[in-house]
Formats: structure tokens, sequence, C-alpha cells
């Protein structure tokens, strides 16, 4: 039985609870002339920011599998992927996301609208890997340099359900077009966009918009509340969310699939006179996958593709042409080999006027000979696989204050000693702490307190760890939902070298 709120597409935007549609939507009316609305139903799932090999008690592949299927034995259900589904990872660096695409393939989406962290290998990469990709694509406002759509992707689609025409649009994040780390496409306005193309729907008849997003909260209630969107379905903020008025709905499954959001759409498609309406009534589910057992099939595929990885890192990577001390105190006492090459890889990779790393977010236990040929594995001894790099626009002023912080402990054995790129400071840690800086310069000119810098550094730096509160209000350019792994970073700079050699030392200069 439909509730009595339901939408019609052919009135005002909100159909009144009229007592005589009551009537004949409960069978109350006897012999009525009007005929029943015909009745039809519709399964959604959602799913997003799923992009790792990795399970715990909840979430991953196998047990989404075994949550689908179950969905999937019960009726029509349409699959929707919300985007971040390709990494940044570990193995997706080395497979450029093979085996994430065969995995998202093996689930049989209906569609899939990417998000920003797709794109965190690079604009051609993606193409290349999600062009060819097996399920349709959508994403209304992604485009070539040149305005072209990218090849396998639409707009939009209309697609009909036992008569109703339901058209979805896809919509991802523009932060990556607005921060400049995505130089190779272009990435509009998602709001306008959106807006634009659910008028261009309704002119060819649909129904019912449902917007798929991989966008803010914030845009994704701008988009509900627009009049022109009946559902957002969203991917970007990684928890669970289900808000309904009575009118529009949005919702987002919890990131990884740990919790992942149904929907049962209730419609009626009332044909009177020539007139037809349609309206809709959504029922919301919950799926906590810690209740399902993996699916077998997918379980064995995703324990392939670990074996790959645990391969693929004990491959050579880079030989040292000197000695490298990795060991934590060395990192805390001063300019290191490991956090010069730590900052110099993030900075490169960032296109960062400078790169700060706490030294107690880089290190090991164990000194490397010249000669040692590294691998990813030792890399990730050295280096966080979980750590992101992002960029920050920090004022001169903060960045002062930022090398203050870093030195105002130094000798106690703490982690907060800046690794730097970029960046060259001369000090004297006998002075009083906020005192010991005596000048610095960015790119071999003195800072400017009143200029602003493009800061690259670790995401949890960002948010204030090692004594770095500071940046807690420097402006996020690349924020950590649109970043690259640092690990993976770290491994392209010494992939693309024949060999580790001395790098500029002095950078924070003793007096």
């Amino acid at each position: 039985m439909l509730h009595p709120l339901l939408r019609a597409k052919s009135l005002s935007r909100w159909l009144p609870v009229a007592v005589a549609g009551l009537a004949v939507s409960l069978g109350i009316i006897a012999g009525s002339a009007r005929a029943q609305p015909r009745l039809t139903r519709l399964g959604i799932v959602l799913v997003s920011d799923l992009d790792t090999i990795e399970t715990g008690a909840r979430g991953g592949y196998a047990r989404l599998a075994a949550a689908l299927a179950a969905e999937r034995a019960k009726g029509p259900v349409l699959l929707i992927h919300a985007g971040d589904g390709l990494g940044p990872t570990l193995l997706g660096a080395l497979d450029r996301g093979e085996h994430a695409v065969d995995l998202l393939d093996r689930l049989e989406p209906d569609f899939y609208v990417p998000g920003a962290q797709d794109f965190a290998m690079g604009g051609q990469p993606f193409q290349a890997r999600m062009g060819s990709a097996p399920f349709a694509k959508l994403a209304a406002n992604l485009r070539q340099p040149n305005g072209q759509r990218l090849e396998g992707f639409a707009d939009a689609k209309i697609i009909e359900r036992d008569g109703v025409k339901i058209g979805l649009i896809g919509l991802t994040d523009d932060r990556p077009s607005r921060d400049g780390s995505l130089q190779d496409l272009k990435i509009a306005d998602p709001l306008r966009t959106g807006m634009a193309v659910a008028r261009d729907l309704r002119e060819q008849g649909a129904d019912l918009i449902i917007a798929i997003t991989h966008t803010e909260r914030s845009v994704d209630r701008q988009l509900r509340d627009s009049g022109l969107i009946d559902i957002v379905l969203s991917g970007e903020d990684h928890d669970l969310a289900v808000e309904f008025d009575g009118r529009t709905a949005l919702v987002e499954s919890r990131a990884q699939a740990e919790v992942v959001a149904a929907l049962d759409l209730e419609l009626a498609i009332d044909e009177q006179g020539g007139r037809r309406d349609v309206a809709w009534w959504p029922r919301f589910r919950v799926i906590d996958t810690a209740d399902l057992p993996p699916e077998p099939a997918m379980e064995a595929r995703v324990a392939e593709f670990r074996r790959t990885l645990e391969l693929r890192l004990d491959e050579p990577l880079v030989p040292t042409d000197i000695a490298i001390d990795t060991r934590f105190a060395t990192q805390r006492s001063g300019d290191s080999i490991l956090g010069a090459l730590v900052s110099d890889a993030i900075k490169v990779a960032t296109k960062a006027d400078c790169a700060l790393v706490p030294a107690g977010m880089i290190g090991g236990y164990r000194d490397l000979p010249v000669g040692t040929v590294l691998s990813r594995r030792d890399l990730y001894e050295f280096v966080s696989g979980d750590a992101r790099s992002v960029v920050l626009e920090v004022p001169g002023e903060m960045l002062l204050l930022a090398l203050e912080a870093g030195l105002s402990d130094y000798g106690s054995g703490s982690g907060r000693f800046p690794q730097v790129s970029g960046i060259h400071a001369v000090v004297d840690v006998r002075l009083p702490p906020g005192k010991r800086v005596l000048s610095a310069s960015v790119g071999g000119r003195p800072v400017d307190p009143r200029k602003t810098y493009r800061l690259a550094t670790l995401d949890a730096v960002s948010h204030g760890a090692e004594g770095y509160r500071m940046f807690r209000l420097a402006e996020p350019l690349v924020d950590e939902r649109a970043a690259d792994l640092a690990f993976n970073q770290v491994a392209a700079y010494l992939a693309a070298v024949p060999a580790i050699t001395a790098p500029t030392r002095g950078r924070i200069a003793f007096r």
C-alpha cells in the first residue's frame, strides 16, 4: 500500500493529500469509474568509497557481494556506485586500477559515477582504465580539455521500469579542477550542471529524477532542494545518511560498504483522461555487512589480488649509492636523507612551492648500506601506507610559526622536527622557543609573512598532528579526499631515478 504523501509529476511541486484521492488509493469508494493507479516497485542498493582489498569485521567486496546476492534474490535491483572505487591504494599504484575495475565488474553495477580519488593517478590514466570498463558510467560535469565527453561516459540516462521513466544524472566533485590537482580533465560546477541536466530530462519525459553524486553534503542538499531533483544518491562524505522530508530524499552509504543503504521505491502510475501522474514513496533499509558471511567467489578473487600485492611489494625499486640511516632518532635530530627524499617526493608530485613532513611520521629501525636495493616493502617500513599528501595554502607568517613549532622542543626526541623541501632555514636552538628561526626562505627568496605559499604535507599534519595546530586554519587546496598516498608518490619518485644519491643537505641549518 502506498503512503498518502506521493510525488506527482504533472501537478505543482507537491501533491496535497486529497480526501478523494486517499479514498481511491485505499479502495473504499465502491463502484467508482476512476481506475486504480498502477503500482510497481524498484529496488536500489547504493555503495561508494570502496577502494581497498583489505577487510575487517564488516565491509569489503566479498561481504558486499553477499548483500547484493540477497537483494537481487528478492527482485529487480539497481546497483549504484557513487565513486571512489579506484583508490588510491598500494595495489592501485602498481596496476593502475586494473584490480579495482575487475572487482567492480564482478559486482555488476548498473551505473558508476567517479569521485575525486578516482583521479588521484591523473586524468589520462583514469580515462585509460575507466573508459573501457564494461559497466555504464555517468558524469555530466566531466569533460576533456576540448569540451568533449570522455569515451565510455554519458551525462545522464533515462531508464524505463514498468512504464515509469527514471532519469539518472551523474555528478562528480569539482574540487580537483578548482584546486589544480587535475590538469588534464575539466570538471564543471556540479550544482549548475545538475540543475540544467535535470530540466532536460524532464523535457524528455522523465517521471522521476535521481542524481548520483560524489559531492560534499552541502552540494547534495542544494541539489535536493533545487525543486528539480527527487532523490540524491551520494558518496564522498563516508558516513551513513538518510534524509527524507516526505518530498525529496538524500541517501549515502558508509564507506567501504561497511553499512549499505537500500531503497525500495514504490511507484504509482495514474493515467486518466489523457493526463499521466507518477507518484513515489521510498522505504529505507540499512544493511550492516557485519551480519553477512563473505561471498565465496568474490572472497577468492580478493585473495588472489592480495597475493599479487605481496609479490609486487618485494619487487626491486631502486639501489642506493649512499648509506641511509632510517632510524627514528636520526630523523628527529636534523636534516636526514630519508626526510629529504620523502619531502622532495611529495613536493614534486603535488607541484607545491614547498613541503614539510614531521620527523615522527617517517623512519625505521635500520641502516641501509651503500648498494642496498630498496623494494616497496622496505619503503613501506619507512613511510606509512595510509598517509595522504595534501596541499595547504599557508601565509608566510603561518609557515614561520610552523617552523618555530617544529623546533620548539628540539632535543627531546619528539617527532616535531620539520623535514622540508623547497625551504631553507637558519636556526639557533639555544634561543627560547618561538625565537629560534633566524631566517627562512622558500625557493631561494625570504619568506614574506603576507604572501601565501602552496605547502605539501601529510593529511594528519593538516589536522594539527605533531604540534602543527596552526595548519588547522590553513585553506586546503588538495585535501585528503582528493589526495594520493604519500607512499605511492615516494615510490614513483624513486622509481624514476637510476639510484638514490645524496640530496641537498643543510635545509635546516643550525647556528
